[in-house]
């Protein structure tokens, strides 16, 4: 079989040393390939040859571990068929089986079990099925609603959630908000830290305008973005339509409409202008008979009609005064406060229910995992160092991480 060649990004990656490397491709390009190659490159090594369990390669799946593995085996096997005689690719396939190739999940499984008395953790602890953690969620969820209900009466933050889901005959609602903020916090590296922010954002008692909240902020830019993409769009139909050969009219028309998207934007400077803003009239098309691109003009008319449809809409939805906004949002905001305070309350009942049975999810890996390998303030801890200095390289395969959490855990092992 004829040698694949690398390319130079790919080369590159391959016997790039002394930092950090990410290689972003899409799939089948090669990637595994590439980390396969970078592998032997430090096996092969005349000057220093590695082992091939010097190395930390983590993966997606237990079935993606296995498969690399192989992969990995293959080519110690086409190199050795090259080289016969030498001895330690030799020993590498003896020592192939102690590689440490594996989802991230069994390597945090796997450090957390030794070090599980720096945390105060069983040893002997295991991982929950999905079906399981789905029955201990279950039961905690009811113990924090039945503990809520208990004191409805005097908490005004549960009482403005309950008015603003309009819950009525059933708590549904507000549990599956509550499952599913706990979900989406869980994806932060420290879900504490991220509860706190979100509920300081929450306060607008000390706040004169709707441009000071980040809500307010988003909203502006969001509509400026919107009116600058609109200006861009129908200045290119007058352009087309110039090239097309329409009339004068068609052409003047469209990037009058251009026009007042720009003069709204200038308008708009802040939220109280926003929020008394009318949409412009956008005029009426001038008739064409026979145009020279009869679907190019239904694309003009549709756009005309849709750009002042949204218009409207979105200057309606922004129509609230500054003043009105903020009081609407410190409604909201008690009943944001109330949501995170039943997120915590059913993290620590859903905790209560695992530790009876020294059960863990995958969510628990992680973060007990972080809290093994960095310090409260951040830098990697003594175990940190014990585990990375096992390893020469930590290697990741299709790496997904979104919110730094095993981002965290990598970073604690090479820094």
């Amino acid at each position: 079989m004829a040698e694949v060649v690398l390319t130079k990004a790919q080369h590159d990656a391959v016997y790039g040393r002394g930092g950090r490397l990410l290689v972003s491709a899409a799939a089948g390009s090669g990637k595994t390939k590439v980390l396969v190659d970078r592998l032997l490159s430090y096996i092969c090594d005349s000057s220093d040859p590695a082992n091939v369990d010097e190395f930390l390669i983590i993966t997606y799946t237990k079935a993606a571990a296995a498969e690399l593995r192989g992969k990995i085996s293959s080519a110690l096997a086409e190199r050795l068929a090259k080289e016969p005689g030498s001895r330690h690719l030799q020993k590498q396939f003896s020592r192939i089986y102690l590689a440490k190739i594996s989802t991230v999940h069994d390597f945090c499984g796997d450090i957390l079990r030794e070090y599980a008395y720096r945390l105060n953790i069983p040893s002997d602890f295991r991982i929950a099925e999905t079906s399981e953690c789905g029955e201990l969620r279950q039961r905690a969820m009811d113990q924090v609603m039945e503990e809520a209900y208990r004191r409805i009466g005097s908490d005004e933050d549960l009482q403005e959630l309950l008015d603003t889901l309009g819950a009525g005959r059933t708590d549904h609602a507000v549990s599956a908000i509550v499952a599913d903020v706990y979900d989406k916090v869980q994806c932060h590296k420290d879900p504490d830290a991220f509860m706190d922010y979100c509920v300081e954002m929450t306060d607008v008692n000390n706040i004169a305008s709707m441009d000071q909240t980040p809500w307010g902020q988003a909203l502006l830019s969001d509509f400026w973005d919107h009116l600058d993409e609109q200006k861009r769009f129908f200045e290119g139909l007058a352009c087309r339509a110039e090239e097309e050969g329409f009339g004068e009219k068609v052409i003047v028309c469209l990037r009058s409409i251009a026009g007042e998207f720009e003069k709204l934007r200038e308008e708009t400077v802040d939220w109280e202008h926003l929020s008394k803003a009318a949409a412009p009239s956008f005029g009426r098309l001038p008739a064409v008979k026979d145009p020279p691109d009869p679907d190019f003009w239904e694309r003009v008319k549709t756009a005309k009609s849709k750009a002042s449809d949204q218009l409207r809409k979105k200057l309606q939805n922004l129509s609230l005064s500054s003043a009105d906004a903020l009081k609407e949002l410190h409604g909201t905001g008690r009943a944001i406060r109330a949501i995170f305070r039943l997120t915590r309350e059913f993290d620590a009942a859903y905790r209560r229910e695992k530790d009876r049975r020294r059960a863990m999810d995958f969510s628990d890996l992680e973060h007990l995992a972080i809290r093994l390998l960095l310090s409260k303030e951040g830098q990697p801890t003594s175990a940190a160092r014990e585990i990375g200095r096992r390893f020469r390289e930590v290697m990741v395969d299709e790496y997904q991480d979104t919110n730094g959490v095993q981002d965290a855990i990598f970073a604690a092992l090479t820094d």
